[in-house]
């Protein structure tokens, strides 16, 4: 028996052992520093926010009046318009939080970049120059179907909710917000060209696919994914409530367009394409 040799396997494999778990204690320390903020995100106190007198759904921060009493002045009829468009009423008036600055909004919701995000069924606001008056009706209308639908979901399953139709939804249900900066003709003329996204189907929220999955502008991603929903909304209008409303209880969009409608979203899809590939002039939207 060569016991030097046991030896040595022996400190091979107490030498592997102790870098795996210096490898895993290593990995378990990096996804703590990237959860903990956005876990904090979650919870972070709203203290800081006032209530707008007139309109008690609206809260703001000291410095962000003028774009409150913006918000105030447009927040029933925007719920009205989600609510009506989804089929039912909200479980809980929304509240929406107005920031003063681009670093509070930051920490809210972890970027500075978007115009709003719902983030913990919380609804906030950016201060940045691109929200206008003119844009805060569709704005509005686009983050409270975000609050809508996580109204009804966990965190995790809204997550699992592909993102083409997450952003498709709140495109439609607001007449474009999101994709203001691409019409309708536009995207028609994309899809005509190839330049189009592919609805992924039931896939966990780690690979869900943007925009840059499919190289397309953030703007022009949204409408096409806007109009898609819109194709389906209007196909057989009595089905969408129902459609909505079983998303809404958990069903992924597959799995619950195939239930209402007797077909898949593939299929759908490709009508969809095909019709505006036979005919790629602008139509009204």
């Amino acid at each position: 028996m060569n016991t030097t040799a046991q030896i040595g396997g022996s400190s091979s494999r107490l030498t592997r052992g102790r870098a795996v778990a210096l490898i895993a204690v290593a990995a378990l320390c990096a996804l703590g520093l990237w959860l903990g903020p956005k876990l904090w995100m979650l919870v972070r106190s709203t203290d800081r926010f006032v209530v707008w007198a007139a309109e008690p759904g609206v809260r703001f921060e000291p410095g962000a009046e003028t774009m409150a009493g913006e918000v105030a002045a447009t927040l029933r009829g925007a719920v009205r318009m989600v609510e009506q468009r989804l089929g039912q009423p909200f479980l809980s008036p929304p509240a929406v939080f107005v920031c003063a600055k681009l670093a509070t909004y930051k920490s809210y919701v972890g970027n500075a970049t978007s115009g709003g995000c719902v983030i913990n069924r919380r609804l906030f606001l950016s201060p940045k120059p691109q929200n206008t008056a003119e844009r805060i009706p569709q704005l509005l209308a686009h983050e409270l179907t975000h609050l809508h639908v996580a109204q009804r979901l966990s965190l995790a399953r809204a997550m699992r909710l592909p993102f083409w139709f997450n952003e498709g939804l709140a495109v439609f249900v607001s007449d474009g917000g999101g994709a203001e900066n691409v019409t309708v003709p536009e995207a028609r003329q994309a899809i005509a060209d190839g330049r189009v996204f592919v609805p992924e189907g039931n896939r966990a929220f780690f690979w869900r696919k943007g925009p840059a999955a499919y190289h397309l502008p953030a703007h022009l991603f949204y409408r096409e994914a806007g109009m898609f929903v819109f194709d389906i909304a209007m196909r057989e209008r009595e089905r969408f409530p129902a459609f909505i409303k079983r998303i809404e209880k958990g069903e992924l969009p597959d799995a619950a367009y195939r239930a209402e409608y007797g077909e898949t979203m593939a299929a759908a899809w490709a009508r969809f394409v095909g019709g505006i590939k036979a005919a790629p002039a602008p139509i009204a939207h």
